[in-house]
């Protein structure tokens, strides 16, 4: 099972959980997503 820390929409920790799967989210609350693509200098990308 995965946890994820929730935030406030103004970034703000809450000290709550969140559980991967979990639909839907309570009201207000938010989890913190990435995404990163890094271009190589041949432009191939690597995800």
């Amino acid at each position: 099972m995965e946890k994820w820390d929730a935030y406030l929409e103004n970034g703000e920790k809450t000290g709550r959980y969140l559980t991967r799967g979990q639909r839907p989210l309570p009201d207000g609350l938010y989890h913190l997503v990435v995404e990163v693509l890094v271009q190589h200098v041949d432009e191939h990308i690597f995800l």
